[in-house]
């Protein structure tokens, strides 16, 4: 069975839009024509734009599409830093557009980098292609706020599509600002956007916005939510990538004040509070209650919760995973998490190598309620109780496992926790507790959202538990099944007759299975937002995210014989996690859970057709690394001559004047950097006395000189479609005979080269890491 990887994109339930009947208005950069925006070459400029939106829909009844392409716009060319680009109900802003197409469908947001910008004045400092690619570069008088809904905005207000940056808000949202409202915001990038107080990248209030497949990374908060933060309202996150933002005080990542926030599939990656006193590297939550549901906490700082905070209300985590998050300082505690008060309530989560330099390695409780059902503790790090730590307070442990933690797996200095059909290293006396080894596996992808440690044969823990308690935990981290019939197996692994095999994808790459094996959990993994990146770049930036992960069951003993397609073999790099080698085909044994990742190089497709009459050598999808060349030759058949050579749907002009150049043609493509299509077209041959025929052995050839990937550049389909059927490699522009620079591997055009340069004191920290 063929099993093609292509870049996964969680879909909404307002995906479908209420625009069937909206007023589509066309924008680019300049503008052109009447500049009434009714067509592409009447489209509205940047100049126009924000009025547009200010106009349109005062009573909000119609509504309303906007279509805006590629390019740079500022919501005021006066340098009035109050102006903003104001989205109301029934308002739809979609980017990603070349500036050519005639539906909606057609756009590349990946490909067509669409920026709303508030550095008014051009002046921020690290500028790339438009873009203030940190925070810290914010200079001059930038907007205060970017983009703002309006009060009461619902699903039918839409933006799609774009990287927004350069907000520097007095007091809160520099990038976006929802109130009272519940609109829809996918596929956009907040990057570089500052406040002074709350919300650098967003700032919500009551409503229930949903917020998709976005992207916050290098935004800073002078206190509370440096990526995000929201008060109140109901807001939804779901395949987020937090990275890189920071705050004064609490919450790097993200803060909740009060509200019932949801985040699903999400992850937390890189970020940081500045106090000593900080809270909450990651997350933190001021009496609210959240849920964190499938997400990933990794390598977040600060000095109390590297991971996350929590002060009142009621924290919920559910299959989840907690890694290699720290607290720093004299007195700092809870390096995955630090409850000040409230409740904690985490069920099938891992919490693995988490340090403080204090007390409470995984989980510190000062004073609160603390319930951990079915979680895995391992091989964190602290000065005293490198698992739990717990001051005051109460804490119920049922079904979890506590081992290899430095200092001791639970210390308490007030009420000692009541903990049931535990493992902990060293026992720790209790109803059927025990100290007998679990044989923990290390953090893998074992199948589902988030990593887990698997329980290898013979461990202490399987069928150990309980389940008689009044919520039943019905499946593991993962979603298997916990038996009903027998006791279920202790921590948050549960361990299945069948085995489970992960294979990830890096780069552009297609592996085929010999036996097709069942589906598992619905491949419901953290979307990231990273395109297929180099493996390396990837690792190097976001070595816990793997964006196009395919987990299949299978009988436990199965072989499975793993083959890379033959069109992928040229960018095959070789194997990684329980395979390795450069062999294109191996076979591997499930005696146990398994993690394949399949690398490619980044590399380029040419599709080369030819129309009756002849042909063109090779043809079909052919495929290379960058900076590679490829010679084509054209072909008439006897009785046709060449009538035309197309490359990117643009004739090429032959410049060699030969007779022979009507039968016979070479095309060579050079230093190709990005994806093309060559065809190549034939007509009848005059009957012309003297005219030459069969193959020479030597003919002309043109090297076209082109100087970036045309419109026609393939993209990938909406539905099935033979010519292209995967997300391409990167956004790289490229091809002909010169050399065009650097590719961009990062989905809206961005150059990853920004997202490695990280402030030499935060490399030394992740390095002692």
């Amino acid at each position: 069975m063929k099993i093609l990887f292509a870049f996964l994109w969680l879909a909404s339930a307002f995906s479908s839009a209420v625009f069937a009947e909206a007023l589509v208005r066309y924008v680019t950069p300049s503008g052109g024509g009447a500049r009434n925006g009714v067509d592409w070459s009447n489209a509205l400029g940047e100049a126009e734009l924000h009025d547009a939106l200010a106009a349109v829909n005062a009573g909000g009844e119609t509504a309303y599409e906007f279509r805006i392409a590629q390019g740079t716009y500022r919501p005021s060319l006066e340098m009035n830093r109050n102006r903003t680009f104001l989205l109301k109900k029934n308002v739809a802003l979609y980017g990603g557009f070349a500036g050519n197409e005639t539906d909606r469908d057609q756009r590349d947001w990946r490909r067509h980098t669409t920026i709303l910008t508030g550095d008014l004045a051009g002046d921020d400092l690290c500028v790339e292609g438009g873009i203030t690619v940190s925070a810290d570069c914010v200079r001059g008088a930038n907007s205060n706020t970017v983009v703002t809904m309006v009060t009461g905005a619902d699903a039918t207000t839409i933006l799609d599509g774009f990287v927004v940056t350069g907000g520097n808000a007095s007091v809160s949202g520099g990038g976006c600002t929802s109130a009272q409202g519940s609109p829809v915001i996918r596929n956009c990038v907040f990057v570089g956007n500052a406040a002074n107080n709350f919300g650098g990248g967003m700032y919500t209030d009551t409503g229930s916005p949903m917020i998709e497949t976005c992207l916050f990374f290098g935004n800073r908060a002078g206190d509370y939510g440096g990526g995000f933060y929201t008060h109140s309202g109901k807001p939804v996150l779901s395949g987020c990538l937090f990275s890189d933002n920071t705050a004064g005080k609490r919450g790097g990542g993200a803060y909740t004040s009060s509200g019932q926030p949801i985040l699903a599939r999400c992850t937390f990656s890189g970020n940081t509070t500045v106090a000593s006193s900080g809270q909450g590297g990651a997350f933190f939550n001021e009496s609210g209650s959240p849920l964190l549901k499938d997400c990933t906490l990794r390598n977040n700082l600060s000095a109390r919760g590297g991971g996350a905070a929590s002060s009142g209300g009621n924290f919920s985590v559910e299959s989840s995973h907690f890694m290699a998050n720290a607290s720093s300082g004299s007195s700092s505690v809870g390096g995955a998490f630090f409850l000040a008060k409230g409740t904690l309530d985490a069920v099938n989560t891992t919490f693995t190598r988490n340090r403080a330099s204090s007390a409470g390695g995984a989980v510190y409780e000062q004073n609160g309620t603390l319930r951990l059902r079915h979680c895995t503790l391992v091989e964190n790090i602290a000065g005293n109780g490198g698992g739990l730590y717990i001051l005051g307070g109460t804490a119920q442990l049922r079904n979890n496992i506590l081992w290899s933690n430095d200092k001791g797996q639970i210390r308490h200095a007030g009420t000692a926790p009541v903990v049931e059909y535990c493992i902990v290293e060293g026992n720790y006396g209790g109803t059927g507790n025990s100290g007998a080894d679990p044989l923990l596996d290390t953090p893998n992808w074992n199948g589902g959202p988030t990593r887990t440690c698997a329980l290898l044969p013979e461990s202490a823990a399987v069928a150990r538990g309980i389940s008689d308690s009044p919520e039943v935990v019905s499946s593991d981290q993962r979603g298997v099944a916990r038996p009903e019939a027998i006791s279920p197996d202790i921590g948050a692994y549960q361990s299945w007759h069948r085995k489970i095999l992960t294979l990830g994808i890096s780069g552009t790459g297609e592996v085929e299975r010999s036996l097709p094996g069942d589906s598992f959990t619905e491949n419901r993994e953290t979307r990231s937002l990273l395109p297929p990146l180099a493996a390396k770049e990837a690792d190097h930036l976001f070595s816990g995210v793997d964006p196009r992960r395919n987990s299949l069951s299978y009988e436990a003993g199965s072989l499975i014989g793993l083959a890379v397609a033959a069109e992928y073999i040229p960018l095959f790099d070789g194997w990684s996690g329980d395979v390795t080698g450069t062999s294109p085909s191996v076979n591997l044994l499930l005696d146990r859970d398994r993690y394949v990742r399949a690398l490619f190089a980044p590399g380029w497709l040419v599709i080369a057709e030819a129309g009756q009459g002849g042909t063109i050598t090779p043809s079909g999808r052919i495929r290379g690394r960058f900076g590679e060349k490829q010679r084509f030759a054209v072909s008439a058949s006897q009785g046709y001559r060449i009538d035309a050579v197309f490359l990117d749907q643009s004739p090429l002009r032959l410049s060699v004047p030969v007779e022979r150049a009507e039968t016979h043609l070479g095309v060579n493509l050079e230093e190709l950097h990005g994806d093309h299509t060559l065809r190549a077209t034939f007509s009848p041959l005059p009957n012309v006395t003297g005219t030459p025929t069969g193959t020479p052995t030597s003919f002309p050839s043109v090297t076209p000189p082109i100087t970036s990937v045309p419109s026609g550049t393939p993209t990938p389909p909406t539905s099935p479609s033979p010519p292209i059927s995967e997300a391409p490699a990167s956004n790289a522009t490229g091809g002909g005979g010169c050399h065009i620079g650097p590719g961009t591997l990062f989905p809206w055009s961005i150059p990853l080269g920004f997202l490695l340069r990280r402030p030499a004191s935060r490399r030394a920290e992740k390095k002692r890491r």
